[in-house]
């Protein structure tokens, strides 16, 4: 995933590993995350607590992914002088779409 990430920065340009990473590590890991929690719903022993501790999850992660991703396009706003931060938050949103897509496909 994270090469994904880091080839949607370097297209971009001006990326900074030193700090970028950080911030991408932290979208990934809630990425995954994200994905796995879902397993919990497909158990057998899934309770109606299992569904809203699950969605609860869900939504708390979702929101992190959210403020990483625009922490991440905030950070490089300076970088990127003739790119505007919606566009990137775009593009990063798209390879967070793709990369979940990814790694959900691969478990199953």
């Amino acid at each position: 995933m994270k090469k994904g990430f880091t080839r949607v920065l370097d297209k971009f340009g001006g990326y900074e590993p030193a700090v970028d990473d950080i911030t991408i590590d932290r979208i990934i890991k809630s990425t995954i995350n994200y994905s796995k929690i879902g397993t919990f719903l497909d158990s057998t022993t899934a309770t109606p607590d299992t569904y809203s501790r699950v969605i609860d999850a869900q939504a708390k992660l979702s929101k992190i992914i959210n403020d990483a991703t625009w922490l991440l396009a905030i950070s490089r706003r300076d970088r990127l002088a003739d790119q505007t931060q919606t566009d990137l938050m775009k593009e990063l949103k798209e390879a967070i779409m793709r990369e979940l897509n990814n790694a959900e496909a691969s478990d199953h």
